[in-house]
């Protein structure tokens, strides 16, 4: 939901270098040695979105789609409040969509803290907690 509006979900693959992004494939199944999977999602200020690993590197990007010409209910915006609503599903069907993986924490920051920094968290959270 974004400004009280339900538009589809934003995605992007991450197994290719599509805009100078690392390819990365989350593991099916999380094997202790993976079970440190690190995730840091970024919208930075001109609402790109990007993600990060627990290597640090950008595995991928959404560009922008804020056009003031569209309507704010239009598919895919990637402007206006963000509100989460879903976390380890990707339909409202939680039993058919369902992420097959754990989410041990989850946290936002209220502003953009730039690439380098939403990085190097993905890196110290990945050292925090690894098993």
């Amino acid at each position: 939901i974004i400004d009280g509006t339900y538009r589809s979900q934003v995605s992007v693959r991450t197994d290719n270098v599509d805009f100078n992004t690392a390819n990365y494939s989350v593991p099916s199944e999380l094997s202790t040695a993976d079970s440190n999977q690190v995730l840091v999602i970024r919208r930075d200020k001109d609402f790109n979105i990007s993600i990060y690993n627990n290597t640090g590197n950008r595995i991928a990007f959404i560009p922008a789609n804020n056009d003031p010409y569209l309507p704010s209910s239009s598919p895919g915006r990637t402007d206006g409040t963000l509100s989460i609503t879903q976390l380890g599903t990707s339909a409202s069907d939680a039993t058919t969509a369902s992420f097959n993986g754990y989410i041990a924490r989850f946290g936002v920051i209220q502003k953009d803290i730039g690439g380098a920094n939403a990085s190097d968290i993905a890196r110290q959270l990945n050292e925090r907690y690894k098993p």
